[in-house]
Formats: C-alpha cells, structure tokens, sequence
C-alpha cells in the first residue's frame, strides 16, 4: 500500500471495532428480565411475545441437532443395577377369602383426534362386578 492509504486488513480491523458487539445472554440475565417485567406490574406474555418457534421445517441451516446429517446420539442404555426396596417386597399371606373387582360390561371407544386442543370424542364406559 501507498503511504497514507489502509489496506484491506486495516479496513476490517477498523470496521470490527465499530461493530456492535453481540449482548451475552444467560439464563440468570434471562430471568432478572422476568422478574424485572412482573415486579413493575407487566405481564409475563409481554417477555414470551419476543421468542418464537424453531422448528425443523425452519431450520434450513440443520441447526437443531436430530437435522444434523451425521447426528449420533445415545439416548437410552439399558444397565442391571441392584434394586435393594424393589427386591425387599416379597408375597404375603392372603388377609382375606374374598376379593372384589370388576368387569367391563362397556369398554371405551375413542375415536379420531382432531387437533388444535379439541375434546378427544370418546364413549361412555359401563362395569359390572
């Protein structure tokens, strides 16, 4: 470069330092703003109407991890452990020679779930001893 003139990388340095730097947000930062909000008479729908939805059909970027293409993740791992209150419950003598219960003489029908925070239609039910 020619004296007096900047150079791309002078450009770029000089250009980041008038940036504005990104906030740092935390859960505690998250929940003082809540507390602040409430405590001056807001309304906790004032803080949720800043926040929406990522979903997948949104996340073209495959951000939300089960996008990810090569996303492995354990979930579950089955292991034998010793159950010291589960194995102390034994059988006991009967107390009694008559046991009561029920039959269904009418079992329950559900049918088609609609959606959208509808009643699930369903029948009624009837037992019989």
């Amino acid at each position: 470069a020619k004296p007096g003139e900047t150079t791309g990388g002078e450009m770029r340095a000089a250009m980041a330092e008038q940036a504005p730097k990104p906030k740092k947000v935390t859960a505690a930062s998250i929940a003082h703003t809540v507390a602040t909000v409430m405590a001056s008479g807001g309304n906790a729908s004032e803080v949720r109407a800043a926040l929406s939805d990522i979903t997948p059909e949104v996340d073209k970027a495959n951000g939300i991890a089960p996008n990810r293409p090569a996303y492995l993740g354990e979930l579950w791992t089955a292991s034998n452990i010793d159950r010291p209150f589960i194995d102390a419950i034994t059988t006991k003598p009967l107390t009694a020679m008559k046991m009561w219960g029920f039959k269904w003489k009418k079992r329950a029908t559900v049918d088609e779930y609609a959606g959208n925070k509808k009643d699930i239609p369903s029948s009624t039910v009837e037992t019989e001893a």
